[in-house]
């Protein structure tokens, strides 16, 4: 009886496992999904050369569109600037907000649409 109880237990894990990876989305179709997805970030933030870049608390790094308004875009250009090639970041500015996914391809960028809170670094 418990040998039975065991196999039929197996059959369902198998029958569950094969009927999840049957309606597994398309690498394509999570992309689409995740394109735009709302989110909250903490990390660090710089300009230079007409760009914006974000650096996650994880230390990845990502190309940031400014869409929070003028004058915090502004605040962000005149104190979080970095001209060096090498980058400290714990000089950079500290940023926490929300925005959103962009993802173009292989480009994955912040949209930066609300900034909670924007400290300048030891520059």
């Amino acid at each position: 009886m418990r040998n039975k109880m065991v196999v039929f237990a197996a059959l369902c894990g198998a029958y569950l496992a094969s009927a999840g990876s049957a309606h597994a989305e398309t690498f394509e179709e999570y992309l689409t999904s995740m394109d735009r997805k709302p989110v909250t970030f903490s990390g660090k933030i710089y300009y230079n050369d007409s760009n914006f870049r974000f650096y996650s608390n994880a230390g990845e790094f990502f190309t940031a569109t400014m869409d929070a308004g003028r004058e915090i875009r502004e605040r962000i250009e005149d104190e979080c600037q970095e001209g060096s090639f090498m980058i400290d970041t714990d000089e950079l500015c500290s940023i926490t907000g929300s925005g959103s996914v962009e993802i173009r391809g292989s480009d994955i960028r912040l949209s930066i649409e609300a900034v909670e809170d924007l400290e300048t670094g030891n520059q």
